[in-house]
């Protein structure tokens, strides 16, 4: 399943996140597809080294350095993968977002919040990334 955008707050550079919580299978066997992806809606490039994105638990990952010129995406997957472009991988053991509702909280280096994703359960309709297949 996937979280709808629409209950994002949407930063105020154009920076959107999107959600995929509960992806078809076991979570802890598909973790290359629960995932985050982060897109570049502003008119600028996005320079998200050092940015971090996180769940309600203080779980975090923070980005390397990587540039998203306008209108591109790159996707978080929870668990591991080479990085290529457009894909990193958190590498980590287990599920991350939780199936009945969590948060996602984008911060840029500074630590300020640029938008954040709440959800209560995920909805399959709203996932616009085929990417996060892994």
């Amino acid at each position: 399943g996937c979280v709808d955008p629409s209950t994002a707050t949407p930063g105020g550079d154009g920076v959107r996140l999107h959600v995929r919580p509960d992806p078809p299978g076991n979570d802890n066997e598909v973790l290359a597809r629960e995932c985050v992806a982060v897109t570049n809606a502003g008119d600028g490039s996005l320079d998200l080294a050092g940015w971090t994105v996180e769940d309600e638990a203080g779980h975090r990952y923070e980005f390397p350095p990587t540039t998203l010129a306008p209108g591109e995406t790159v996707v978080v997957h929870t668990g591991a993968g080479a990085d290529r472009p457009g894909h990193r991988y958190w590498g980590r053991a287990g599920a991350v977002w939780n199936n009945g509702g969590d948060a996602a909280t984008l911060r840029d280096r500074s630590g300020d919040r640029r938008t954040v994703v709440t959800y209560r359960r995920p909805s399959d309709a709203a996932w616009p990334h085929a990417a996060c297949e892994g």
